[in-house]
């Protein structure tokens, strides 16, 4: 598992992250956001750099997983 290059920001939140890979590219991937005990919040297939509406979510941390082939990278948000 490797979180080399996948960026949300900003960090912290309250509405919106825009998820992203360093140098713009544009692919699509698997987008799946856990909370802290691992329970699956979000899961869709989406183009990044994508903007992701979290206003919903609870105030508290979160993970982000891209999927693509068999390459998984996560990195974390807060939403306030």
């Amino acid at each position: 598992m490797k979180n080399a290059g996948l960026i949300a920001t900003p960090d912290p939140t309250k509405q919106t992250i825009i998820l992203s890979y360093g140098g713009n590219q544009k692919r699509k991937l698997f987008i799946t956001i856990r909370d802290l005990y691992g329970q699956i919040i979000r899961n869709s297939l989406m183009q990044v750099p994508a903007k992701l509406d979290i206003s919903d979510l609870h105030p508290g941390c979160y993970f982000v997983e891209t999927i693509e082939g068999r390459e998984i990278r996560r990195t974390s948000f807060e939403v306030l």
